[in-house]
């Protein structure tokens, strides 16, 4: 789905590239034209690795609170399990909400909700 959607939108600014310097009346507006192309594709490349430095930052994250579970002598094992199931639950959600923005500030607010 992530996937998809981004290549729906590589798509998409592809198109718009294409259109703008098939457009372009003088050699100035093609420079324009493709200078835009490759700062928005370069903003989709900025995307695709914020969201694998926020999933990497929030497994981190999540990995230190299961050590702290384990770690705890007042909880049974079974305790532990039932909690290490729930944060995992959550990570996979966080997961999935980074996955789906479409804007860093949107990776952000993935990231807060955890």
């Amino acid at each position: 789905k992530e996937k998809q959607a981004l290549k729906d939108r590589i798509n998409q600014i592809l198109q718009q590239g294409h259109n703008d310097i098939n457009n372009a009346m003088t050699k100035e507006a093609i420079e324009q034209a493709k200078e835009r192309l490759a700062q928005a594709l370069q903003e989709i490349k900025n995307l695709v690795k914020a969201k694998e430095n926020a999933k990497q930052d929030v497994d981190k994250r999540v990995q230190a609170l299961i050590d702290e579970i384990d770690r705890n002598p007042n909880l049974t094992d079974k305790e532990k399990q039932a909690l290490k199931d729930r944060i995992n639950q959550i990570l996979q959600q966080g997961h999935n909400d980074i996955n789906n923005a479409m804007t860093k500030e949107e990776i952000e607010q993935a990231k807060a909700q955890l």
